[in-house]
């Protein structure tokens, strides 16, 4: 300590004993706290009683909360919270809490479990040769919302309708958006019916005229 200073303990808050910089009672949260306790604005004393929003200030207040408008960080913000973050790691305590906090659903535990389909290899087939020859089949469109190979972003993903991975025939492959992709991971039974195409009159048709032509050699 040096000469001629007299230490004085720093102010606490009275309420939840926190340090105030100022001299006063109470932190700010606490004093906000007090007064709007005792701040009446029930009914008449509420100067928006009996009023309503207009629809274009519950545009301007749902896009303000939805990050849509004012709340996305600024790249410097982003800049010093990345290197804040930098080195840091979360402690073996605070591992354990997450993991007694949230439940086990790994491997056979996930109701989405498939009997581990998910680690079977796609056949040598299933190439990009193959892949783009279904997109230009499908004339790059999402076969389930129609939407584009551009309004998508990146290339359109080539499902396999019945989810077996060696069925590589085309009428098992369809193109899909990513979107809609990720769709088809929950109810199998259903997206496997929705994208089933019925096989229709003109099909049939040439199916016929190929197997007499080839009955005729």
């Amino acid at each position: 300590m040096k000469k001629g200073k007299i230490y004085k303990p720093k102010p606490k808050c009275i309420d939840c004993g926190k340090d105030i910089s100022k001299r006063a009672k109470r932190c700010m949260v606490c004093a906000n706290k007090l007064s709007a306790q005792k701040r009446d604005y029930t009914k008449n004393n509420n100067p928006f009683y009996g009023k309503k929003h207009k629809d274009k200030s519950k545009k301007q207040i749902s896009l303000s909360k939805t990050g849509i408008k004012g709340r996305k960080h600024s790249k410097e913000t982003i800049e010093k919270i990345r290197k804040w973050n930098i080195g840091k790691s979360v402690s073996s305590k605070t591992k354990l809490k997450i993991s007694e906090n949230h439940a086990d659903v790994s491997g056979n535990k996930n109701p989405r479990w498939n009997g581990g389909s998910s680690l079977e290899v796609y056949p040598s087939i299933f190439n990009k040769i193959l892949k783009a020859l279904i997109r230009e089949r499908d004339n790059h469109i999402c076969q389930e919302c129609g939407k584009t190979e551009q309004e998508n972003g990146r290339k359109l993903a080539v499902h396999h309708i019945d989810y077996k991975k060696k069925n590589c025939n085309e009428d098992n492959l369809i193109s899909l958006c990513h979107s809609c992709h990720n769709k088809t991971n929950t109810d199998r039974p259903y997206w496997q019916k929705r994208l089933t195409k019925p096989v229709s009159f003109e099909d049939v048709i040439t199916d016929v005229q190929r197997w007499r032509k080839n009955e005729v050699r």
